[in-house]
């Protein structure tokens, strides 16, 4: 009885042995790891001339393991897919790859540009993307004295190097003169001498250092606290003369002062 319990498990394991082999020949069920490289060698055009192929993939191989490894630095954990990309030409002088990140909806840009030395620069806008509500949020406490009760709502839009990692703190992202955001601030009806309000939050926004473009809004009627920022976005550009959403708009770039970051 023993034996035949012994040769029966034999025979379940082998089975297991032989089907794991037959699924790995076929691809399946059997986890692929593709880099950054096999993904855009898959969809490049290649060139009917042999050694043209070769030299180009072999820049683009180059360009991707570099890509792979400073996203792995600068954004652990995170997995990025290509969309699709650019190679660099004689009016663009970077590669340009956009990328998807796994569990995401975000859409990465990341620019590729070739150095002296034969490496790659990059410079990518993901960090703005994890960033926007908590750039939100600095600029409603840090101007709340200045402009009480005031809502803000940004889009941060700006391609940053190395020195930006997932980790890097907004404070010290804010004043650098890389970083650039497009803000609405949007205040209460009530608000008391709005060209004063304005012209004294441009002044703090200048001594800080902060970089974009700001608008200021009165609005005409409170903004609902349920409110998303979908709904702004969709709310402010709706405005007008039969039917205003605000009364008053002031708007003003800045560039922000050098933090020293690359």
């Amino acid at each position: 009885m023993m034996r035949q319990r012994l040769c029966a498990i034999c025979l379940t394991l082998a089975l297991f042995l032989l089907s794991a082999c037959v699924m790995a020949e076929k691809g399946e069920g059997i986890a692929v790891q593709h880099t950054l490289a096999d993904e855009i060698l898959a969809m490049r055009e290649a060139p009917a001339d042999v050694e043209e192929r070769s030299f180009i993939d072999e820049r683009l191989s180059q360009v991707a393991a570099e890509m792979d490894e400073r996203l792995a630095v600068k954004y652990p954990g995170k997995v990025f897919h290509v969309q699709s990309f650019s190679t660099r030409s004689v009016d663009r002088a970077c590669d340009v790859f956009r990328l998807s990140v796994e569990d995401s909806d975000i859409v990465v840009t990341v620019e590729a540009e070739e150095t002296e030395d034969g490496s790659y620069a990059f410079r990518d806008d993901f960090y703005g993307s994890l960033h926007d509500e908590d750039y939100e949020k600095y600029i409603e406490l840090t101007f709340e004295d200045v402009a009480p009760g005031l809502r803000a709502y940004s889009t941060i839009h700006c391609m940053l190097g190395d020195a930006y990692t997932i980790d890097t703190p907004l404070e010290t992202a804010v004043n650098d003169a890389d970083f650039f955001a497009y803000t609405w601030v949007l205040l209460p009806p009530d608000t008391v001498d709005f060209a004063r309000v304005a012209a004294a939050f441009k002044q703090s926004a200048e001594t800080l250092g902060l970089g974009g473009d700001f608008t200021l809004y009165m609005l005409a009627s409170p903004l609902p606290t349920e409110a998303t920022k979908a709904d702004v976005f969709g709310l402010i550009p709706s405005h007008n003369d039969a039917k205003p959403v605000y009364t008053a708009r002031e708007r003003f770039f800045l560039y922000g002062r050098d933090g020293g970051n690359d």
